[in-house]
């Protein structure tokens, strides 16, 4: 559970590893030293602060994540308001120009 849950945190390298291995492999990866984590045969047990410490570093990333989406989908946004705009312009001139040509030719 705790490879699957913050394997983003840490480089890929470090998460290609399995069970004991793999835990040892994320936290030293994330910074966490040897004195502050012990791993048992079915559980890990991590001294304080290293849970609150891995969460924040998932939290961050997670958002930078978000606003990296959000900041595409404003461009997405601005350039098809760009391109309606863009394209309302161009038919009012063509509408303008139309009526200036008809207005001549009824002279």
């Amino acid at each position: 559970e705790l490879l699957s849950r913050f394997e983003l945190v840490v480089p890929k390298s470090a998460t290609n590893k399995k069970g004991a291995d793999g835990v040892r492999a994320l936290l030293s990866s994330a910074g966490v030293s040897d004195k502050e984590f012990r791993i048992g045969k079915t559980k890990v047990f991590l001294g304080v602060g290293v849970l609150d410490q891995l969460e924040q570093r998932r939290m961050e990333y997670i958002a930078s994540k978000v606003l990296s989406m959000q900041m595409l989908v404003r461009a997405y946004n601005a350039r098809k308001r760009l391109k309606l705009l863009r394209d309302e312009k161009a038919r009012a001139a063509k509408a303008k120009a139309e009526a200036e040509a008809a207005a001549r030719a009824a002279e």
